[in-house]
Order: C-alpha cells, then structure tokens, then sequence
C-alpha cells in the first residue's frame, strides 16, 4: 500500500468518524437497504386473445380491438372488464404494467403497416409493436412479446388494438399458449 493510499484511509475513517452516528447511518442506509419487495402484484391474465369487430370505431379486419378470452386470474379491487371483454377499467390509481405476448398471422402485404396500439381512454398512448414490410412474401406469423406502463387516476380504461394500413392481420388463435396479456399493479 502507497502513502497516499494509506493516507486516503484515515482521512476517510477521520470524516465518518467525525459525522459520528449520523454519518454512520447515512452510510448504513445509503450502501446497505436492502429492498422489502414480496414480488410483482399481479391483478389480471388472460391466457388467450382473439380479434373483436364490433365496437366502432374498431369494426374492420384491418381495425380492431383485442378479445380476452380464457380469464385465468382477476382481482377486482384493481380491474374490471367489460365491454365485450374488450375494454379494461383499471379501478386503483397507480402505475400499471401491461404485458402482451402475442403470435400474429398473415402480416405479409407489400407496403403495409402493421401495429398493436395500447388505447388509455380511446387514445393510443404507446405502440406493443411496429411493423412496415416492404415485400410481398408468403404469409407468415410474428411474435410479438412486449411491456409498457400506464399511469391510472382510478377511472381509466384501456383497451389494445390491432391495425393495419390495408391488410388483414389477426392473433394466431389455433396456438393459443402463446397469446397472454399480463396486468401488474406497480405502485
């Protein structure tokens, strides 16, 4: 060890020393918290999806709303849904993460552009996926896996949509274990 280091040492264990016990819980606190997190607390799953026509302005296979279907857990102090299954309330205010796995089949037209749109209160907030192909090819399926946060005053909806500029496009529903929607209240 070199004189500075060692000097670098004492004038550091001089000035905790001279903080006294403020200093030391400062350094306890700030270095040594250790987080009481129980886990993520879940509050919807829909463990299937299907393409819904029927609430305007979302009535076209290349506009529409998706259907949960398959419901395998809810709690009611934080969402409800309605709708037709279409539209989720989210009844808490917070933060909410939605989670949407998703296989989508025959996103293959020249020119077209393809997105799943998150809507908070029929407005689009933010985009699961974005896709524009700029070649014809044979039909094909895309996965799509993605996240956002949502901020809820306690009488929010949201709802997620698919369009697309000119082809049709819907959720792979002969597989359905790979389409799940996923609501987690934050905080």
């Amino acid at each position: 060890m070199s004189k500075n280091s060692g000097g670098f040492i004492i004038l550091g264990l001089i000035s905790i020393a001279g903080l006294g016990l403020g200093g030391y819980t400062f350094f306890v606190t700030q270095i040594f918290v250790i987080p009481e997190e129980t886990g993520p607390n879940i509050v919807g799953i829909w463990d299937a999806l299907e393409a819904d026509y029927t609430h305007y302005p979302y009535i076209t296979p290349t506009n529409w709303l998706f259907k949960l279907s398959a419901n395998s857990y809810i709690n009611p102090e934080y969402v409800s849904v309605n709708n037709s299954y279409t539209r989720i309330t989210l009844v808490k205010q917070g933060w909410y993460r939605i989670q949407l796995s998703v296989l989508l089949e025959s996103v293959d037209a020249p020119f077209n552009i393809y997105r799943l749109g998150l809507l908070k209160n029929g407005t689009i907030i933010f985009n699961f996926d974005y896709v524009q192909s700029f070649s014809s090819t044979n039909p094909y399926k895309r996965n799509v896996n993605a996240e956002g946060y949502v901020l809820s005053d306690g009488n929010d909806y949201i709802e997620i949509s698919g369009y697309s500029s000119g082809d049709i496009f819907i959720p792979y529903t002969s597989l359905q274990e790979s389409n799940q929607l996923v609501i987690e209240f934050v905080s």
